[in-house]
């Protein structure tokens, strides 16, 4: 049984191996919500722009 001859080998391996999925998954979330972000300030910055032009017809 090679295996088995160090289990705490075995474990540690696999727990860096499961923290490293982790640390990208949290990585990915992050750049998600930061692109999220962006594209409603982008939405806002539209509509304040749309609002300015319809000002700028009225008056």
């Amino acid at each position: 049984m090679k295996l088995f001859h160090d289990p705490a080998q075995q474990v540690e391996k696999f727990s860096s191996h499961v923290y490293i999925i982790h640390y990208f998954s949290v990585e990915i979330n992050i750049s998600l919500q930061i692109e999220k972000i962006a594209l409603q300030n982008e939405k806002c910055f539209r509509n304040s722009e749309k609002r300015r032009e319809i000002k700028r017809f009225v008056y």
